[in-house]
C-alpha cells in the first residue's frame, strides 16, 4: 500500500494486534493455521508521536495526543423540545384503531380484514417470518462447533473447544457462549431514548432464553446527518438509552463502530434519513452446556408460562401500547404512538429468573415476546416443568 492507503485503512477491514515482543511469529502462525493473513506493521517506540515510515523515509508523524486525548470535539446543543415529528406521533391513540369484533376488524365500510388473515400478514412479515432463506446460504456449523443452529433460539450458541500448543482440540470443556444481535428502529424512531434501552434489554433476553449471562456488548450506531438538529438528538438520545441499559444489565460496551449520513431522496429530491438503528451485538455465557434451552414446541400437554408481571395486574400506562408495534405498522401502515418502556431493574430480576428456571433443568423452553403487538417489555414467555413456549 502507498501511504496514503495505510493512513485511510480502517479496522472493519484490519485488526492490530500488540503483541510481545520476540513473540510477533508465533501469532502470525495461529492466523496462518486459520487462513488468515498477518504481518508485522510496526513498532511500538518511546516517543509520544505517530511515525509512519514509507520505503524508508518518513511519510507522516502527528502527536499521539491527536489522535486520543487532543481529538477534535464537535459542541452540539441538543434539541430542547421534542422533534415535530415525534409530538404529532404520540398524538396517536388505539382508540383511533377502526372498530373489531369476533370475526375480525373492519378496515372500511365495506371490507374487513379476518384475524387469520391478520396473522397470517404479520407472519409475513420481514421482522416475523423465518429467516431460512438467509442462513441456508452459509456455513453455520463452524467447525461443529454451533451448538444451537439458526433458527432454534433467541441466540446461537458455539461450544468452546481448548486447543494444545499445537493447535489439536483436547477434551471438549462444557463452557459455551453464546451471540446475538438486536434492534428494532421503529422503537428508537418514536423514542430513541426508550428504544435503545429496549435493545439492549431485548439482546440480554435473547441470551437468557437460552440459559447464557449476558456478560458484554458491541454497537453498531447507524444514523442520519448528526449535523441536522433531529439527527443529533437521535444520536444523543440513544447513546443514552444505551448507556443506561448497559450500566443496568452490567454488560459493557467493549467495541463497535459507527455509520453516520445514512439518507436517501424521496421524489421532491429532499434527504430523509434512515430510522436511527443502533444495533447491539452481545454475547453471554454458559457455564454447563448441558443446561440451554431452545425455542418452540416440545411435547403435547406441555404448559405456557408468562413470566413477569400478570397482564391483570394495574400496569403503568406505557407498558402496553400498541406504540411502534408490528402489528400497527404491517396491518395498519402506521408507525405512531409510543414504545413500551422498560423497567431494568424488574427487567434484570425476571431474566435471572428465567436463567435460573434453565439451569435448574424446570424449563423445555424459552422465548421472549416481542413482536407483533408489543406486550410487557420484560415479559417473558417460558414452558416450566412439562411445559413449553412459543408466541408471536
Amino acid at each position: 500500500m502507498v501511504p496514503y492507503e495505510y493512513l485511510l485503512s480502517e479496522s472493519q477491514e484490519r485488526m492490530l494486534f500488540v503483541a510481545q515482543q520476540g513473540r510477533e511469529q508465533q501469532l502470525i502462525e495461529i492466523f496462518h493455521r486459520w487462513g488468515l493473513h498477518a504481518v508485522v506493521a510496526g513498532v511500538v517506540i518511546a516517543d509520544p508521536i505517530v511515525r509512519i515510515l514509507y520505503q524508508g523515509t518518513v511519510a507522516a508523524e502527528i502527536p499521539a495526543t491527536a489522535l486520543s486525548e487532543n481529538t477534535p470535539i464537535y459542541k452540539r446543543q441538543v434539541l430542547a423540545d421534542l422533534p415535530a415529528y415525534v409530538q404529532a406521533a404520540r398524538q396517536w391513540h388505539c382508540d383511533q384503531l377502526p372498530t373489531c369484533g369476533p370475526k375480525g376488524i373492519a378496515m372500511t365500510m365495506d371490507q374487513q380484514l379476518s384475524w387469520s388473515e391478520a396473522l397470517l400478514r404479520l407472519l409475513q412479515s420481514p421482522n416475523i417470518a423465518s429467516k431460512q432463506w438467509v442462513y441456508r446460504q452459509y456455513d453455520h456449523q463452524v467447525q461443529n462447533n454451533t451448538i444451537v443452529l439458526p433458527g432454534e433460539a433467541d441466540a446461537t450458541v458455539i461450544r468452546l473447544r481448548p486447543v494444545d500448543e499445537q493447535g489439536a482440540s483436547v477434551a471438549s470443556l462444557k463452557t459455551a457462549v453464546a451471540a446475538t444481535i438486536d434492534c428494532n428502529a421503529r422503537y428508537v424512531y418514536l423514542d430513541p431514548y426508550e428504544g435503545a434501552k429496549m435493545t439492549v434489554a431485548e439482546a440480554a433476553r435473547n441470551l437468557s432464553c437460552v440459559g447464557a449471562v449476558p456478560i458484554a456488548v458491541t454497537d453498531n450506531l447507524n444514523f442520519g446527518n448528526p449535523e441536522k438538529p433531529v439527527g443529533y438528538w437521535q444520536l444523543a438520545e440513544a447513546c443514552r438509552g444505551l448507556a443506561e441499559a448497559c450500566r443496568c444489565l452490567d454488560t459493557p460496551v467493549t467495541g463497535g463502530n459507527v455509520s453516520l449520513y445514512n439518507e436517501n431522496y424521496d421524489t421532491d429530491g429532499n434527504p430523509q434519513a434512515i430510522y436511527p438503528t443502533p444495533v447491539v451485538g452481545m454475547v453471554g455465557l454458559i457455564p454447563d452446556l448441558e443446561k440451554i434451552c431452545r425455542q418452540g414446541w416440545q411435547a403435547p400437554g406441555d404448559l405456557i408460562y408468562l413470566l413477569g408481571v400478570p397482564l391483570t395486574a394495574d400496569l403503568p400506562s406505557k407498558a402496553v401500547t400498541l406504540g411502534g408495534s408490528e402489528y400497527l405498522a404491517q396491518i395498519h401502515q402506521q408507525v405512531a404512538g409510543q414504545p413500551p418502556h422498560v423497567d431494568l431493574a424488574l427487567e434484570e430480576k425476571v431474566q435471572a429468573t428465567c436463567r435460573e428456571g434453565i439451569a435448574q433443568g424446570w424449563l423445555h423452553s424459552a422465548h421472549d415476546a416481542l413482536r407483533g403487538a408489543s406486550l410487557w417489555p420484560w415479559q417473558k414467555l417460558v414452558s416450566v416443568v412439562n411445559s413449553v413456549l412459543k408466541f408471536v
